[in-house]
């Protein structure tokens, strides 16, 4: 789906005057329809299904605004519609708000920058919505995340906005939620998406074979390290760390990765030599980990610097409609 398509606009008007005037305001920013009538109005968006936005006086002649906007929404129930009339007296605006449920409601003669403002708002709304439904597609398809429910295509929405920066995330939900899966998406559709994305799971593991596992050991640096050994940041350097189960990670690995996070910079087990690493982290927990700060149990210099973008996974038993 184009932009040029998602720009559509359909003005609805039965005063030529209204409608030319109109035209000459937003044809420089929009790929614009006219309709001077509700039927045309009608018959135009059951051809246009793109139509991003609805503009609508509400007193024509033969079929006014109001029934003319029941009968879009049955066609296509995400196009907002915006009412704009020059005949404010003759309707109750909170009763049309009420029972219509209008994306806005613009008096003629009012500023050009409120209607401007308005139709903006309105095609950032109806672009959402659509990524929303395409990214659900693009995730089932992609990612192995299966689910269209409202709760579902937040999250999708969600992917997408962290996504779209280098921001720290934190993933919070039950055990099988798909956890993971979210951090791979984030990854796939990111600017790291060429390197390389390392996952590690902290759950009951010693604080040893954690620092191993993140930062390396030189040869000799404890029983069984009979080699040096590369860990998951430098692995990783320049693409993502997924840590899953981020809150069984003990005091001391806290301190150490708090250190990575805040200078880029970590020690091989074993080794004096400082490395740097660029290194986005992403994080994992099915617990508490705001009642853990406050218990003593996880720092909360860490807590502060992990806590970026928020995403809490539904358990499938909230949204039965993905079964």
């Amino acid at each position: 789906m184009t932009t040029a398509k998602l720009n559509t606009i359909l003005v609805v008007d039965d005063d030529s005057r209204v409608l030319a005037m109109l035209d000459d305001l937003l044809s420089e920013d929009y790929n614009t329809l006219l309709a001077s009538s509700g039927k045309e109005a009608i018959s135009f968006v059951s051809r246009n299904s793109d139509t991003a936005v609805v503009v609508m006086d509400i007193k024509m002649r033969e079929m006014d605004g109001l029934s003319a906007a029941r009968e879009i929404k049955k066609i296509n129930p995400d196009v907002p519609i915006i009412f704009h009339t020059g005949y404010p007296g003759d309707y109750d605006e909170d009763k049309i708000d009420e029972k219509e449920k209008p994306f806005d409601f613009v008096l003629k003669g009012e500023a050009v920058s409120r209607l401007r403002r308005s139709i903006r708002n309105a095609v950032e709304s109806f672009r959402f919505k659509r990524d929303g439904i395409l990214l659900a597609s693009h995730a089932e398809v992609t990612y192995g995340i299966i689910g269209r429910s409202k709760p579902m295509q937040e999250i999708y929405r969600q992917i997408r906005k962290a996504s779209s920066s280098d921001c720290k995330v934190m993933i919070f939900g039950e055990t099988g939620t798909g956890k993971e899966l979210v951090a791979r998406a984030i990854h796939s559709d990111s600017e790291r998406k060429d390197k390389r994305l390392a996952i590690l799971n902290c759950n009951h593991k010693s604080p040893d074979l954690i620092e191993s596992e993140l930062f390396g050991h030189t040869k000799g640096a404890f029983t069984g390290a009979i080699s040096d050994r590369l860990g998951l940041f430098e692995f990783a350097h320049g693409g993502v760390v997924f840590l899953d189960e981020i809150a069984d990670l003990d005091i001391t690995s806290q301190a150490k990765l708090l250190r990575v996070i805040e200078t880029g910079e970590f020690q091989r087990l074993g080794s004096p030599e400082l490395r740097c690493v660029d290194i986005r982290v992403l994080c994992a927990t099915n617990k508490d980990l705001e009642k853990m700060v406050t218990d003593g149990i996880f720092r909360d210099d860490l807590y502060f610097r992990l806590d970026g973008v928020r995403i809490t996974l539904p358990p499938l038993r909230d949204r039965r409609e993905d079964i």
